[in-house]
């Protein structure tokens, strides 16, 4: 399957798509039975998606099929209809998926709508979920791999065989000079390199409802250059808050906990100040041995 829009704002396709239905059930209409659909296993060979910002794809289609929106028009009272007898809402389908594999996948997106064009590609993607079920929304195991933009591998893995569950991800080395345009409309900031990591943990409760997440972030050998409108912390150029959160590797690394529920989300504030407190310490303590060290052959390693 090939889709491609003329102006080359949206692109959809696949090599090869693959589904196994084992069962499928649908009760007459009316009927107090929920619709079953069992599938053995759903593979997709070599996925692409393309989109851009800004885009019109969508609307030129609907126009092109005669389903664009009508023009608004002045509407006339209606009253509200009588009340009735309440009627039972009908039952949530239930579909469980063996097994699901996605191999060779890639995905562009191309933002045009700041004042710097941004380009960025993940490829390489495979997916494998093991054990679906919907309503319940569990699933055995979960593991989604690929290449982040531009050379950063990442994986996640995840298992939420009932109300609780385990997830783990991990990216590395995700370059960042490519968010450049973004921190200059944003803080007027320049980023001419750095690389991001990320090693988070998480413990699920309620059917991934609720949950603690766990996360280090790494930030390896980041240079920033501000313009007149960049932010300070403390009266201080964010250049001079950055080098004394490095360590002496040239990294800087803050810890992140995260919980979340039905009162919405909360980060551990403590422990990333203390995180940073414990950065800026080591930072200050070596930076006389790093201006030593940079004076010497090989950087004084």
């Amino acid at each position: 399957f090939s889709f491609e829009d003329p102006e080359q704002q949206l692109a959809l396709g696949w090599k090869k798509l693959a589904i196994e239905l084992k069962q499928a059930r649908v009760p007459a209409a009316g009927g107090a039975e929920p619709i079953e659909l069992a599938f053995g296993k759903i593979s997709l060979d070599a996925p692409q998606a393309r989109y851009v910002l800004p885009s019109t794809a969508v609307e030129r289609l609907l126009t092109s099929v005669g389903a664009a929106p009508s023009e608004p028009t002045a509407a006339k009272a209606v009253p509200p209809p009588a009340a009735g007898p309440a009627s039972a809402a009908p039952p949530e389908p239930r579909i469980t998926i063996e097994r699901i594999e996605v191999r060779g996948g890639s995905a562009e997106f191309v933002d045009r709508s700041g004042k710097e064009p941004y380009q960025g590609r993940v490829r390489d993607l495979s997916v494998d979920a093991v054990g679906v079920k919907l309503p319940e929304r569990t699933l055995q195991s979960l593991r989604v791999r690929g290449i982040a933009p531009e050379r950063a591998p990442f994986d996640l893995r995840l298992a939420l065989p009932g109300a609780k569950g385990t997830l783990a991800f991990k990216l590395e080395r995700l370059p960042l000079a490519q968010f450049s345009p973004y921190a200059a409309s944003a803080a007027d900031l320049r980023i001419p390199k750095g690389e991001l990591s990320l090693d988070t943990k998480a413990s699920l409760a309620s059917a991934g409802a609720a949950g603690k997440v766990e996360t280090k972030v790494v930030v390896h050998d980041l240079s920033i250059q501000g313009g007149p409108q960049a932010i300070s912390v403390a009266g201080m150029p964010l250049d001079l808050v950055l080098a004394l959160l490095r360590d002496p590797h040239g990294n800087i690394a803050l810890p992140i906990p995260v919980e979340y529920g039905e009162q919405g989300a909360s980060a551990g504030i403590g422990t990333i100040l203390l995180g940073a407190l414990k950065a800026a310490i080591t930072g200050a303590v070596t930076s006389p041995i790093k201006a030593v060290g940079a004076l010497l052959p090989s950087g004084g390693a």
